[in-house]
């Protein structure tokens, strides 16, 4: 079959309906995880069983996951190391004596170092019960006075701006910024759990002898760290990062990854970790306890907080694409959190009994032919070596732009993992990103994201089987950013299918979260279709320059706002139309150019406003 009968005779991908995650996604966090049956039936429709699936930005493993499950052998790559670790996690399929036995003694341990301060008494049945987090509020310097700020919401003008506590301070009535003011020592509020002994939710305030109690507890792990050489050295956070920047981490007082740990917190993960280190001769087991504690981590930071209408009020693990610090947070306890975690990887361990799933893990490529299903590297594709036209299908979720700094914000685990990582050598210069500071040193342009993509793209196209296709998830307002993916997709050597462009809605049970509040934005994502380029599929491409495409694709963006505002259709409909549209004419102008500065000119031409009328509320 030629290409363009295989173009003519093959059904279009329809959408699903998203589906929540399944337990192996919830063993640890990432960023930015897309609906595994999506994946699932993208896998099915675009690759034959027993076929090689790639997916060259696997992140969360979704693709080399629903790959395994539906039959395919998977190559997956990430340049990201958590990445790696994650995958690699994602397929036990046995809960061995030897791992239950392990964590029962790394549970006993851990209530012995936790019990100090996190025991208090039920207000209901005064009994004994241990507190499964705290309550605690960040406090500041006031930038006039000097005096102490609690950021307490009482004390809460509006967001940013805390009245002071000297009354006879400007600050006491207008308020001042804290946005860039240094945190102090925190203040504790109150202890939460539900009582072991009566069942009940209980809330006790910090009195004075339950906050000498904490200071006890502190420096008696804080001894007992030193005592067992526990300690790892402070790994500052790069100046020089977007997140950095973006979150004003220095400014607020957060030097290192281990200042996102209130004390107490930090010298028992230290000591847990140490305890773990003990099961180092039996390498599956011990393999399990590191990647449950790593889980744990997201848990126990100063990032976590409460709010009333989430979760009936416990705490909402760190929860954004951004280091963010709420002003009040919660200190939750380690026992609890590493205990949810084993529940977490116990509930996958038994999913995956359940559908039968194996991975056996192929230390090159060619044990792909044999019994091993899954290749994965932590780097480039290019890095894998991989033989010409050997892959069925590409189905990926490539990088946003600049909407999530993937490594900035997974190396919050790195100091605690880089010696269970397959590779600690992070390049950072090949990360496919834009940086939202331009003030950055070799700050990454949408150019420098073109060409990483462009990097990767090219060389999928290298392996990938004539006729073969690459699909991807994709959805971001910011019309510079989806040019760069287009044009690194067409500079090598893909095409466009006429309506290759559909809509898939997200898991409706997710729409509130910290990342997908923002109001008006489209929630799911657009599923992207291009077929590996021959000469036959390209000789009838319209001849078009930059004036041309320009003025079309504002007339087309302008057509397309006045109909979403008369109601006329629903938004995604709309932006699919407009979508579908637009990418033939961006091909043609691509392929046809033959100066680079032409392109160039379009990042400078457009703005993510051409786009923010259609994504924001009607």
């Amino acid at each position: 079959m030629t290409p363009k009968e295989l173009i003519k005779n093959k059904k279009k991908f329809k959408p699903v309906t998203a589906k929540a995650h399944t337990p192996p996604y919830k063993i640890h966090r990432y960023f930015a995880r897309r609906p595994w049956n999506l994946f699932e039936s993208l896998i099915k429709h675009h690759s034959p069983e027993g076929g090689v699936v790639l997916d060259p930005f696997c992140g969360g493993g979704v693709t080399p996951y629903e790959g395994i499950k539906t039959g395919r052998k998977v190559i997956a790559c990430d340049i990201n190391p958590l990445s790696n670790f994650i995958v690699n996690n994602m397929f036990h399929n046995d809960l061995s004596k030897d791992l239950l036995t392990a964590y029962d003694e790394v549970m006993k341990y851990l209530k012995k170092i936790s019990a100090d301060s996190f025991t208090v008494t039920c207000s209901e049945c005064n009994k004994d019960t241990a507190v499964e987090w705290y309550e605690l509020a960040h406090t500041t310097a006031c930038n006039l006075c000097d005096s102490s700020i609690t950021l307490l919401e009482k004390n809460k003008i509006r967001n940013g701006i805390y009245k002071c506590s000297n009354q006879k301070c400007w600050g006491g009535k207008t308020g001042v910024s804290v946005a860039r003011s240094k945190r102090k020592e925190p203040v504790y509020l109150s202890a939460h759990g539900k009582c072991q002994n009566c069942n009940s939710k209980f809330s006790v305030e910090v009195d004075g002898v339950l906050l000498d109690s904490n200071r006890a507890h502190a420096s008696k792990l804080r001894r007992e760290v030193k005592k067992n050489n526990a300690e790892f050295p402070d790994e500052l956070i790069p100046l020089e990062w977007d997140r950095q920047k973006e979150d004003l981490l220095s400014e607020k007082g957060i030097a290192t990854f281990q200042d996102f740990f209130t004390k107490k917190n930090l010298y028992i993960n230290y000591l847990l970790l140490n305890k773990i280190k003990e099961y180092k001769n039996k390498k599956d087991v011990y393999s399990i306890l590191r990647f449950i504690f790593s889980d744990s981590l997201r848990d126990t930071n100063i990032m976590t907080f409460t709010n009333g209408t989430w979760q009936n009020g416990t705490p909402t693990s760190w929860a954004k694409h951004a280091y963010w610090l709420p002003a009040q947070f919660c200190e939750v306890s380690v026992l609890k959190s590493f205990g949810k975690s084993f529940e977490s990887i116990k509930k996958a361990i038994e999913f995956n009994k359940s559908v039968g799933i194996t991975m056996k893990r192929a230390k090159r490529v060619d044990d792909l032919k044999g019994a091993a299903n899954l290749y994965i590297h932590t780097g480039v594709l290019k890095e894998m070596k991989l033989p010409a036209k050997s892959v069925d299908a590409v189905i990926t979720d490539p990088p946003y732009g600049s909407n999530v700094q993937y490594l900035e914000l997974s190396h919050f685990w790195f100091p605690w993992n880089k010696d269970v990582y397959e590779s600690d050598n992070i390049d950072y210069s090949k990360e496919a990103v834009v940086n939202r500071k331009k003030t950055i040193k070799n700050a990454k342009t949408y150019k420098t994201y073109e060409d990483s993509l462009y990097e990767v793209f090219s060389e999928s196209h290298r392996v990938l089987k004539d006729s073969g296709y690459i699909i991807m998830t994709f959805n971001n307002k910011d019309l510079k950013a989806w040019l760069a993916l287009l044009i690194s997709l067409f500079r090598s050597g893909y095409h466009f299918e006429p309506g290759g462009i559909t809509f898939q809605d997200g898991v409706s049970n997710y729409r509130h979260t910290a990342h997908t509040k923002a109001e008006g934005s489209p929630y799911g994502d657009f599923v992207y279709e291009f077929i590996k380029d021959t000469p036959t599929l390209v000789n009838n491409l319209s001849q078009i320059d930059r004036d041309q495409l320009v003025a079309y694709i504002k007339n087309e963006i302008s057509s397309a706002i006045k109909k979403y505002k008369k109601g006329e259709k629903d938004r995604n409909t709309i932006l699919v139309e407009l979508f579908n549209k637009i990418v033939p004419e961006i091909e043609s102008f691509v392929r046809i150019s033959k100066t680079r500065g032409v392109i160039d000119d379009l990042y400078e031409i457009f703005t993510q406003s051409h786009l923010e009328p259609l994504y924001v509320a009607a």
